[in-house]
């Protein structure tokens, strides 16, 4: 079997960042070991063949089921050598660790799904379809990853499967999740079950006249309207995921809702306060002189508030300060039902998890963040964030910090458990638990 510390090194080695990507390296790589193991595998090939996505597959006995799909992506942003204890595309493994950039987003997943996915393709037959598939251009936007092969179509086994139909109905296991909280007494693991709405607002101010008017100056109307947003308290609402993520939380803590947040870290307190509502934030004004002044504000929305809600939001600020509103992005948030999928995958890890370890739960929570799974909803996929970690590697906070960040690193021990986990959960998932190996 593959070697899994070699491989997650050798994804490391191929520079994808975003942008430019050029991820077609890492794909045919990806492509040349799963055809060496005799899969079916099919690249979109995008952007003169440097960009792209790649598909495969493994048949299973009822076509009626949906199917599982196992999702990540190869590119990665930039990363600043200078800031770096090593170089973060060397790959260098220290005492166990090895750094590099992609390390925990997502390259380290793309090895976990590899891995299990030559592990149901070795193995009997599958009662659904299985895909494994790794994307490009995640990091800016996807219209040169899951976008394009949502609106096209691959060829696999001679025959043309549209890019819709893999995901379509589809349990999917992805990127956001998988990383423990220690409590003391218990450990916690997040599922990511759904993710805000996120998007970018654009408000301009503009002076018609030649002289600047003191009081209904552009700069003075714009921090008038950075003012007010800093001080306007969106909705807020219990989702079913807050929900489940409290009763969980209080039940390890031992505590009440009320005083949970003085349990928690200043991080894991801020998530929580953020899963509760809805966000308009400033982050950038910009103009050039007095005459034209741009605000920018990201704005993140729980799941069921859309782009109705954002603009009778925003509008009536645009009108009380004179700017001109410009919606530039917004995707709607998603919320995926945790059910039996959590309680399968907080299995796998019960029996995967070396002794002696504290009692573990699953726990379903809601990302700040965005990535592919934001797409799959009007599909009505179902997509779990999962990549595990060992909880002595990194918590949930440490990953946070390293994701984006500098000195983003994995151990290797890390690396085969998660292996491990996502295996045990895809044969189980895919309608093989019966015939899994010991």
């Amino acid at each position: 079997m593959l070697n899994t510390a070699q491989v997650m090194k050798d994804l490391i080695r191929f520079d994808t960042s975003n942008p430019p990507g050029n991820e077609m390296c890492v794909l045919d790589y990806l492509s040349s070991l799963l055809k060496s193991f005799g899969a079916q595998v099919a690249i979109q090939s995008l952007a003169k063949g440097r960009r792209g996505n790649l598909v495969a597959h493994i048949p299973g006995e009822n076509h009626g089921l949906s199917p599982l799909v196992l999702l990540s992506h190869v590119d990665v942003v930039p990363a600043d050598a200078s800031r770096w204890r090593f170089p973060p595309f060397e790959a260098i493994e220290s005492e166990g660790y090895i750094y590099g950039r992609g390390a925990i987003d997502t390259k380290q997943l793309t090895v976990m799904e590899l891995i299990a996915f030559l592990a149901l393709h070795r193995g009997n037959q599958l009662s659904r379809d299985v895909y494994l598939v790794a994307t490009g251009d995640e990091e800016c936007g996807s219209e040169l990853g899951l976008k394009s092969l949502l609106s096209g179509s691959v060829v696999l086994d001679g025959h043309e499967v549209a890019g819709n139909d893999i995901f379509r109905g589809a349990c999917v296991l992805s990127e956001g999740g998988g990383f423990p909280i220690e409590t003391g007494e218990q450990t916690l693991y997040l599922l990511e079950t759904g993710q805000k709405g996120c998007g970018q607002v654009e408000f301009t101010f503009r002076e018609p006249g030649s002289i600047y008017l003191a009081g209904n100056g552009t700069l003075l109307r714009a921090t008038g309207l950075v003012q007010q947003l800093y001080e306007t308290k969106l909705d807020c609402r219990v989702t079913p995921t807050l929900e489940g993520f409290e009763a969980e939380l209080c039940s390890a803590l031992t505590c009440s809702p009320q005083d949970l947040t003085r349990h928690l870290s200043p991080m894991m307190g801020n998530i929580l306060t953020a899963m509760r509502s809805n966000t308009i934030t400033p982050t950038l004004m910009q103009g050039a002189g007095l005459r034209e002044v741009t605000v920018t504000c990201d704005t993140r929305l729980l799941p069921g508030y859309g782009l109705s809600y954002l603009e009778s939001t925003v509008r009536p600020l645009a009108e009380k300060w004179g700017a001109e509103l410009r919606i530039i992005s917004f995707s709607e948030g998603y919320e995926s039902e945790a059910g039996n999928t959590l309680h399968l995958l907080e299995d796998c890890l019960q029996e995967e998890l070396p002794q002696p370890r504290k009692p573990v739960a699953l726990v379903p929570f809601l990302s700040m963040g965005s990535s592919d799974g934001r797409f799959l909803q009007p599909l009505g996929a179902s997509v779990y964030g999962f990549s595990p970690v060992l909880p002595w590697d990194m918590t949930f906070d440490q990953a946070v910090r390293m994701v984006h960040g500098v000195d983003e690193r994995i151990h290797r021990d890390s690396l085969d458990f998660g292996c491990r986990v996502l295996t045990r959960a895809a044969r189980r998932l895919a309608g093989a638990a019966d015939k899994e190996k010991a």
